[in-house]
């Protein structure tokens, strides 16, 4: 696309539940995966192992499995060497690191990095995307005038290795490859990741989203005298952080508001764990600070096009 928008058009006609030039068709920008909607399904481990540190390993080469991502380590004197891949339905094996074969270690693309002191070994630690994500729900969610609702998205989460002691940050990945999409048209708009969810409203004990997944609480609030249709919400998550509890991952409660004829939104993003988290043990913090109280048009003076 080389950075060029695609073209974006308003729905024809008035449909029940939404309003004319407002909510927009958005074609995707670049396609690098399947879409993850159809790999949620996969049975994904939801062990919390999988985020344990991983000591020192020496000349020996282990794997470790989150998801569809592998990840290979192996210490030679003072360097790390890691190398990444990824498997189509994920890896279901147990999640202790295991010898990996000479044919499978040398399959892999190795990366070198000069650290002096591992004696604390590798931190792998679960990040939030770097770019916002546009979350499609299964069927199109209208919310009358007056109504509130929490919806619970499953974000696909990044990897990130860091060198112990020191904390100092060595790779970033993300554990499933996810497809790309031009959210806005085009005089504003950003570069976003693609999901589906089915947007649960409510979590039941044994339904652990695995550990390549993270929960985000989303609240919204129509303060507006017309049905809002919520067909497409943009989540910018390098704004939550992400917290343990539960046997799951989650990330720190969204707010949004809608208000006024003209469809102005009020968003909050939250820095504590989500009620939902007992227990919670935070895991990373956000990659950004969001700046305080947002509003669709003090970030693009447009009218409101299913964002927050």
């Amino acid at each position: 696309m080389h950075g060029v928008p695609p073209r974006c058009m308003p729905r024809k006609g008035p449909r029940r539940g939404y309003i004319p030039g407002v909510f927009q068709r958005c074609v995707p920008a670049v396609t690098e995966a399947d879409d993850w909607g159809k790999e949620a399904r996969v049975e994904q481990d939801s062990d919390m192992a999988l985020w344990d540190p991983i000591p020192d390993p020496g000349e020996t080469t282990i794997t470790r499995a989150i998801g569809p991502l592998e990840l290979q380590v192996r210490r030679h004197r003072d360097e790390w060497h890691l190398a990444i891949a990824y498997h189509p339905h994920g890896n279901t094996g147990g999640n202790d690191p295991h010898t990996a074969s000479e044919a499978g270690a040398a399959s892999q693309s190795w990366r070198r990095w000069v650290v002096q002191d591992g004696s604390g070994g590798l931190g792998v630690v679960p990040v939030m995307p770097d770019r916002a994500v546009v979350v499609r729900p299964e069927f199109p969610i209208v919310l009358p005038p007056a109504e509130k609702a929490t919806f619970y998205v499953s974000v696909p989460v990044w990897m990130r290795v860091v060198a112990l002691p020191g904390d100092r940050a060595l790779l970033d990945a993300p554990t499933v490859v996810l497809s790309k999409i031009w959210f806005g048209d085009f005089a504003a708009g950003e570069l976003c990741y693609s999901i589906k969810s089915r947007a649960r409203r409510h979590l039941a004990e044994d339904d652990a989203p695995g550990g390549c997944l993270a929960v985000c609480p989303v609240e919204v609030t129509n303060a507006s005298p017309r049905d809002l249709a919520l067909e497409r919400l943009c989540i910018h998550v390098p704004y939550v952080g992400i917290f343990a509890g539960d046997g799951r991952l989650w990330t720190s409660h969204v707010s949004v508001s809608f208000e006024g004829d003209e469809q102005t939104a009020q968003v909050r993003y939250q820095t504590d764990a989500p009620s939902e988290c007992s227990a919670p043990v935070e895991r990373s913090k956000p990659r950004r600070t969001a700046p305080g109280r947002l509003s669709w048009r003090s970030l693009w003076g447009l009218p409101f096009l299913s964002t927050i």
